[in-house]
C-alpha cells in the first residue's frame, strides 16, 4: 500500500491511496507484476486459486472554499477481490462518495453525504434447472442530509435505494429514515430515529459491526462518554 497526500492550489487537496495484497502457498506463487496485472474482470472462479487476490483504488479531492465557509471531498474507489471462504466468491464495486458541509454561522451548519456506487459479486452459484452462473448487478444510491442548530441539537434525513439485477430478474430495495439527536451535555447526547435502516457492516468512529436491518419503527438511543 502507498498513499500520496498532495496540496494543490486554492487550498485543494489531493489524496491517492494504491492498495494490493494476495496470499501465496507453495503450489501457486505469483510474482508482484503478476499479481499487479491480474485481470479481475476475465477471471474465472470456476479454475480455482489460492492467491485471494485484492486490489483497491482510492482518489480524493478535498479543500475549503468561500472563506473556509464551505468544505467539500469528492472520491473515487475501485475495489476487486476474489476470496474463497464459504465457497469461491468475487466481488468489484465502483463507488463515488461526496461529502459537502457550509457553515452558516453562529454554530449553525448544514451537510450532506451523497453516495453512489455499481457492484458486480459472483458467488459462483448456479441455477439447479438450467446450471447457469448467478451474477448479480448492484446500483445503490444514499443521500444523507444534517442541518445542525447552534451545537444543541441536529435533524437528519437518509435515504438508501438499492436496485439488484440476479440474471434479468431486478429488485429495489429503499429504506427513509429520519433522526432528531439532542446534545444534552458536552458527554452525552439522546437521539429519535423514526424509519428503516439497512442492515450490514455498519462503521462509525473507526468501529465496525454488523447491524440487523429495522423496518418502519422507532429507536431511542442514549450516548454517553464516562
Amino acid at each position: 500500500q502507498f498513499e500520496i497526500n498532495k496540496p494543490l492550489s486554492n487550498g485543494m487537496k489531493l489524496i491517492f491511496n494504491y492498495s494490493v495484497s494476495s496470499k501465496h502457498d507453495s503450489t501457486n506463487s505469483k510474482s508482484f507484476m503478476e499479481l499487479y496485472n491480474y485481470d479481475f474482470a476475465n477471471h474465472n472462479l470456476d479454475e480455482g486459486t489460492g492467491l485471494h487476490p485484492f486490489r483497491q483504488i482510492y482518489t480524493e479531492l478535498n479543500g475549503w472554499l468561500f472563506e473556509d465557509k464551505f468544505s467539500y471531498k469528492i472520491g473515487l474507489d475501485i475495489y476487486d477481490e476474489i476470496y474463497f471462504g464459504n465457497g469461491p466468491k468475487s466481488v468489484s464495486a465502483v463507488t463515488i462518495p461526496t461529502q459537502f458541509s457550509y457553515s452558516l454561522g453562529n454554530l449553525n451548519s448544514f451537510s450532506s453525504y451523497i453516495e453512489y456506487q455499481k457492484a458486480t459479486s459472483d458467488e459462483n452459484n448456479r441455477n439447479v434447472q438450467t446450471d447457469e452462473k448467478i451474477i448479480k448487478e448492484i446500483n445503490a444510491y444514499y443521500i444523507s442530509t444534517t442541518y445542525n442548530y447552534r451545537g444543541m441539537f441536529s435533524t437528519s434525513i437518509f435515504i438508501d435505494v438499492e436496485n439488484i439485477e440476479e440474471n434479468s430478474n431486478i429488485k429495489e430495495n429503499e429504506w427513509l429514515g429520519f433522526d432528531f439527536t439532542y446534545n444534552l451535555s458536552t458527554d452525552s447526547q439522546i437521539s429519535l430515529f423514526y424509519g428503516s435502516q439497512k442492515g450490514g457492516l455498519v462503521c462509525a468512529n473507526g468501529i465496525c459491526a454488523q447491524q440487523p436491518e429495522f423496518n418502519d419503527g422507532i429507536k431511542v438511543t442514549l450516548r454517553t462518554i464516562f
